[in-house]
């Protein structure tokens, strides 16, 4: 743990902060996980919904004759 916190926040070369970039890369990846998961999420709901509908459906479907 000590060497990624090294990694991510030590002075770089020319005494510039080498960790930032790194950083902010790890910020943005978390970020894409959060959203990717809530995509995931509403993805099924969304497939929770058809299957109600879609059995629904059936249920009309066969109270039709011929």
């Amino acid at each position: 743990m000590k060497l990624i916190v090294k990694f991510l926040f030590d002075e770089g070369p020319k005494g510039g902060r080498a960790g930032l970039r790194p950083a902010a890369n790890i910020a943005g990846v978390a970020e894409a996980a959060a959203v990717t998961t809530e995509g995931v999420e509403q993805s099924r709901q969304a497939a929770a919904e058809l299957a109600e509908m879609s059995t629904s459906l059936r249920g009309l479907v066969s109270r039709f004759t011929v």
